[in-house]
């Protein structure tokens, strides 16, 4: 997962809580469920929790175990869940311009090859 947020606003166990959040956008998911994935205490996501339902960014799934996902009408989870993405479509490109430099580049190799195998063969007068 790339880490846009913790980038932005720095390494803390509610951004760990929030990046989860966005990659499973429209998934609701437990106090457990969020503890594991962001690698964080039950308490401490629990804590987290209530901070962010207080301020109505999260919606709440009643049931044996609450549950909790971004609200999706939510004009700060939107920005949240555009910022992820726009980070994912920007690193997804150097990878194509490292795919792309890396071919150029055994392009480059594979003349040299044929090159120095013409200009071996020219010299020793065999054909390969």
């Amino acid at each position: 997962m790339t880490n846009v947020l913790k980038d932005v606003f720095g390494d803390t166990k509610r951004i760990s809580i929030l990046e989860e959040l966005v990659e499973r956008w429209g998934e609701f998911l437990t106090i457990s469920e969020l503890a594991r994935i962001s690698n964080t205490s039950k308490k401490t996501v629990y804590n987290h929790i209530n901070e962010l339902e207080k301020i109505r960014i999260l919606e709440i799934k009643e049931g044996k175990a609450r549950k909790y996902k971004l609200n999706e009408d939510d004009e700060r989870a939107i920005a949240l869940a555009i910022l992820q993405g726009a980070e994912y479509i920007r690193k997804g490109q150097l990878s194509l311009e490292g795919m792309k430099s890396e071919e150029i580049e055994l392009e480059g190799d594979v003349h040299a090859i044929e090159t120095l195998t013409t200009l071996s063969s020219s010299k020793s007068g065999l054909t390969v």
